[in-house]
């Protein structure tokens, strides 16, 4: 039987865990903007032709890490913080949501597999949908760089 310490500590990882997906229900996350770009200039574009000015948290647009590490070459992820889930919701058709790490490492799986499922086909094919992978009813080439 549980101790009431241990209730209590159970308690207390539930709460915080709720509130953690509570906050993240309201993010956006945007991925692949080059660093020399200024996001907040790029987001509030994107957030004005959606409509939703008056849902966006504008001061609390940040790079995630706050701190870019010299040894991480790639760009890092820009959270957009919404006042409400329908707002976020109508900016997601646009981008994914800010994910918890289980779903992060998901999503990474399936993009490994959609990608080498589209190299074996010698086409883009597969691609990753709401932590699915969907095949898309007319593949196009791959693209060539010349």
């Amino acid at each position: 039987m549980p101790t009431p310490a241990t209730s209590r500590n159970s308690f207390r990882n539930f709460e915080q865990h709720r509130e953690i997906i509570e906050e993240k229900s309201k993010r956006a996350v945007l991925e692949k903007l080059p660093e020399e770009i200024n996001e907040k200039e790029v987001i509030k574009s994107i957030v004005e032709k959606c409509g939703l000015e008056k849902d966006l948290i504008e001061e609390e647009i940040h790079r995630h890490p706050r701190q870019k590490s010299e040894s991480n070459t790639k760009a890092r992820i820009i959270k957009i913080p919404f006042r409400t889930v329908k707002a976020r919701n109508t900016f997601l058709k646009i981008v994914r949501r800010d994910m918890t790490m289980s779903e992060l490492s998901i999503l990474y799986n399936l993009r490994s597999k959609a990608y080498a499922a589209n190299q074996n086909c010698g086409q883009y094919k597969y691609v990753v949908n709401d932590l699915t992978i969907k095949e898309l009813p007319n593949p196009k080439p791959f693209k060539t760089h010349a």
